[in-house]
């Protein structure tokens, strides 16, 4: 394993805290879309990673359906 070097250990540390802070906005907003299955879907999505094929299994959907959902989602987002 590589080791970081002291001098370069402070930029990883706040370069990793902007990311952090990005992820919560991100999350937060995703939580404030509706707190029902538009939510889900975006979860599942980018908190989650998986494919809307895979979603519409979960949630019982066609994937249609679900593609549906998702743009109606992303229209609500607000990041």
């Amino acid at each position: 394993m590589a080791k970081i070097c002291p001098e370069n250990r402070k930029k990883y540390e706040a370069e990793i805290g902007v990311c952090i802070a990005e992820r919560d906005g991100i999350e937060k907003a995703i939580c404030n879309v509706d707190g029902g299955l538009l939510t889900e879907i975006l979860a599942l999505k980018y908190m989650c990673g998986k494919t809307l094929e895979e979603i519409a299994l979960d949630i019982c959907y066609s994937k249609r359906q679900t593609e549906r959902l998702h743009l109606k989602a992303l229209k609500l987002l607000e990041i």
